[in-house]
């Protein structure tokens, strides 16, 4: 009887978002997309953050966008690896603030923070008030 052996690489691939916007907080998962020797090392770098040595990978988002790299190493010193650049989607996570705490329907409100030198004006007029 003859055997036949097909070697598959040891691959990984990044899941995260594509486009966000500033400032929001993103989150990067290692998936193996074929399998190598466990247990698995990871290690993972950004354009904008600290490396890290989980399994998963967290990191704010700037204006320019950021890079996230990924390296696995499995028990038999194998590698696989990923990149994935996120877009700025070009919006702000922005919060609404009365200048008061009796929030009146025509009261004019902070916008924290103010990513641009212009006035934004706006009322609180049929808003929802959350809180935090």
């Amino acid at each position: 009887m003859n055997y036949r052996f097909t070697y598959i690489p040891f691959t990984a691939a990044i899941s995260g978002p594509d486009y966000a916007a500033a400032d929001e907080p993103l989150y990067f998962y290692a998936d193996i997309i074929s399998p190598g020797v466990e247990p698995y090392s990871y290690y993972w770098t950004c354009s904008n953050g600290s490396p890290s040595t989980d399994s998963y990978y967290q990191v704010n988002m700037i204006t320019s966008g950021v890079g996230v790299n990924l390296l696995i190493t499995d028990a038999s010193n194998n590698n696989a690896g990923d990149y994935q650049f996120v877009n700025w989607n070009g919006l702000y996570n922005l919060m609404a603030e009365p200048n008061s705490k009796t929030q009146s329907d025509d009261e004019i409100g902070n916008i924290f923070p103010n990513p641009t030198p212009d006035y934004f004006e706006f009322n609180f007029k049929g808003a929802k008030k959350n809180s935090l």
